[in-house]
């Protein structure tokens, strides 16, 4: 039997069936790491709004160390990927042999 030592557990204890340790862990609230990630998801969004899409995981990752503390850049790419956040490409016209911005 698993310990009863959080504070949820009272709720789960009192429920007639086997309880898998997943759904505790799922009623629990969110963390601060949580919320700050949710903070710094909003200030990547903020950035990536402002140059209309143009940055990417390095400009992102400088913006954000430049206006507060220091984020790393894997940090950055999982909350980007997460939020469905992309820079433009940059691609070369084989026409022309010169670099178009893909939108």
């Amino acid at each position: 039997m698993r310990s009863t030592a959080y504070s949820g557990c009272a709720e789960f204890c009192a429920y007639p069936g086997p309880v898998s340790a997943a759904g505790v862990s799922r009623s629990r609230p969110a963390g601060p790491r949580a919320a700050a990630e949710a903070e710094l998801t909003g200030q990547i969004r903020s950035i990536h709004g402002a140059v209309k899409g143009a940055y990417g995981v390095p400009q992102i990752t400088r913006e954000l160390s430049e206006s507060g503390p220091a984020v790393n850049h894997k940090r950055v790419v999982r909350l980007m990927r997460a939020a469905g956040i992309t820079g433009r490409h940059l691609r070369v016209d084989d026409s022309r042999n010169s670099p178009v911005w893909v939108v």
